[in-house]
């Protein structure tokens, strides 16, 4: 079990998904945002944040191969982002 305090501070986590070989979890929040964490027995940290969202982050979806993520938000947004 992982507890990751304060993920989003203004709100709470409203979406989250995580990846097939459990590295990362992505998370959303009533802020609009978008967080990426990096998880392990040791440490869970933070590694990407997107604040594109205007409204509460409703889903978050990931591709089959992990590559991609898609989130949705109560704004009405659908934000697809991809692997860098």
């Amino acid at each position: 079990m992982y507890l990751i305090h304060d993920a989003h501070a203004n709100g709470g986590v409203t979406a989250i998904s995580g990846t097939k070989d459990s590295k990362f979890i992505i998370s959303g929040g009533v802020d609009g945002q978008v967080r990426v964490w990096s998880i392990n027995a040791q440490s869970q940290r933070m590694v990407a944040s997107m604040k594109e969202h205007k409204g509460a982050i409703s889903s978050i979806k990931l591709n089959k191969d992990d590559t991609e993520c898609i989130s949705s938000s109560a704004d009405g947004t659908l934000i697809c982002t991809h692997e860098a």
